[in-house]
């Protein structure tokens, strides 16, 4: 894990700047233990209990995550991207995306096109988000340097995530102390 995120988070989770939820990354005004990484990754918004991490900010921040999010993106987005690229006018006429008939074979025009500023200051525009809250959950494990969304800690004998224990009634405190001896 990057020791600088790491000393940061142990400072939150021990500094009692946030109350601590059970079963959520973020309650109404309270955190689990990886919500309160997710706050300190400053790489979203909240929305209710979901952190959203925009397209643009993906990119900007973790390149090869958003670049393989966008190399296994379904046909059925491919399409939607494409669609909204047509009725925006974001590429010029001629562009190769919109002189094809459909899909079939320009896969990687539209993944071309898709990663373009003009289509991502689009998505920006209208709010578009990784649709997925885990998604945006797993760009912040890759910024924090943790090995896995879920990282297995030793507790009592037995491996468990950091998530089960924070629900389990672990305190920050306590959670704290495995992730700085641990992680």
């Amino acid at each position: 894990m990057n020791p600088d995120i790491k000393k940061r988070w142990l400072e939150a989770l021990r500094g009692g700047e946030y109350a601590q939820a059970r079963s959520t990354l973020r309650g109404e005004d309270s955190f689990c233990c990886l919500g309160v990484l997710n706050d300190l990754s400053g790489l979203g918004t909240w929305s209710d209990h979901i952190y959203e991490i925009s397209y643009k900010k993906a990119k900007e921040v973790v390149p090869e995550v958003y670049k393989k999010w966008l190399a296994e993106a379904d046909e059925e987005l491919l399409y939607d991207l494409l669609c909204w690229i047509e009725d925006e006018d974001v590429l010029p006429e001629d562009h190769p995306v919109l002189l094809s008939p459909g899909l079939k074979g320009v896969e990687g025009l539209v993944r071309k096109a898709f990663d373009s500023d003009k289509v991502l200051d689009y998505l920006e525009k209208k709010r578009q988000h990784f649709p997925e809250e885990e998604f945006a959950h797993a760009l912040v494990v890759h910024w924090a340097g943790l090995p896995c969304d879920q990282p297995p800690v030793e507790h009592a004998g037995e491996k468990k995530s950091l998530a089960e224990l924070n629900d389990d009634g672990a305190s920050f405190l306590e959670l704290a102390d495995l992730i700085e001896a641990q992680l």
